[in-house]
């Protein structure tokens, strides 16, 4: 019911394959209704009880409406304000539902490539900033309220970047997102620059190598 995106389902596809590299346990789904949305969710988060980090990545249509973020599934249709409610998935509650005290949860949203909701519901562009609770990292593909492009390769320039430096040993997330964010913005030539907000309490390595920290 909204514009077609290119990349997403290659996008999603693509880190599947690192997570999977880098030894994650991946709930993986393209394309999906809410209903599949709803499930693979929930499937996640049951097994994310166990976790010592959760991450949860997500690529398509995303939106923000009065200070929350959505993200939109095939057959979210938007023609009301009411249907927002009841068509999407509200980003803080995917958050929420592995948040812990003692997990870390790191989100990385390549979303917002344009706005989908009919023009007499838009107010503001990209999304917003995300407000949760402690351990928790969030990256956006872009700064808040701007749109983010969906790259004229395969791949978005935003995820290709996180691919091509996610492998690095020894490396910090916070160094990750300072070379990604080099990165899009050369491949962007400075139009879009990706954002990232955090309250871990410890650093996070998808490849601690001798490092020895918990990834």
């Amino acid at each position: 019911h909204v514009e077609t995106l290119e990349n997403p389902a290659n996008d999603a596809k693509a880190m599947e394959e690192k997570l999977r590299a880098l030894g994650f346990d991946v709930y993986a789904g393209t394309d999906l209704s809410l209903a599949d949305f709803r499930q693979l969710s929930g499937r996640f988060q049951e097994e994310a009880k166990s976790a010592s980090a959760a991450l949860i990545y997500y690529s398509g249509h995303g939106f923000q409406f009065q200070g929350q973020n959505f993200v939109v599934p095939i057959d979210a249709s938007l023609k009301s304000k009411e249907a927002i409610e009841t068509e999407t998935i509200k980003l803080n509650d995917l958050i929420a539902n592995v948040q812990s005290r003692d997990r870390q949860v790191l989100v990385f949203l390549d979303a917002c490539r344009n706005n989908p909701l009919p023009a007499a519901q838009r107010k503001d562009n990209g999304l917003a900033q995300v407000a949760t609770d402690n351990n928790v990292f969030v990256a956006f593909a872009t700064q808040p309220g701007n749109i983010s492009y969906d790259g004229r390769s395969n791949l978005s320039p935003f995820t290709k970047s996180l691919l091509d430096y996610m492998s690095g040993e020894r490396q910090s997330i916070s160094d990750l997102m300072i070379a990604v964010r080099n990165n899009v913005e050369k491949m962007t030539l400075g139009q879009q620059t990706p954002w990232d907000q955090s309250s871990l309490k410890k650093q996070f390595y998808f490849n601690p190598g001798a490092a020895g920290a918990s990834g």
